[in-house]
């Protein structure tokens, strides 16, 4: 099985993991509710999966066209902006 058809076939299991894990970060995370520590998750796998199932040829093309590969970054900006205003 490849890893990006392991993480879609177990999309329930991460998440609970995910949020289990989140849940011990800080003080506050144990505080937080199941859709709070979650917010992202489905975007973040989305994004991590796509990625795995490029090949380097896809890749390689991207950059050469210039291609924003940045989509990780503007997750993750976007989910800590919104722990630190919680």
């Amino acid at each position: 099985m490849r890893l990006a058809e392991f993480i879609r076939d177990n999309l329930n299991e991460i998440e609970k993991e995910w949020e289990g894990f989140a849940k011990t970060l800080t003080p506050s995370a144990a505080r937080l509710n199941k859709s709070t520590l979650r917010d992202h998750l489905p975007e973040i796998l989305e994004a991590i999966t796509t990625e795995i199932d490029r090949s380097g040829r896809e890749l390689q093309m991207d950059q050469d066209i210039g291609v924003d590969r940045d989509r990780f970054d503007r997750i993750a900006a976007r989910h800590v902006s919104m722990r630190l205003n919680s």
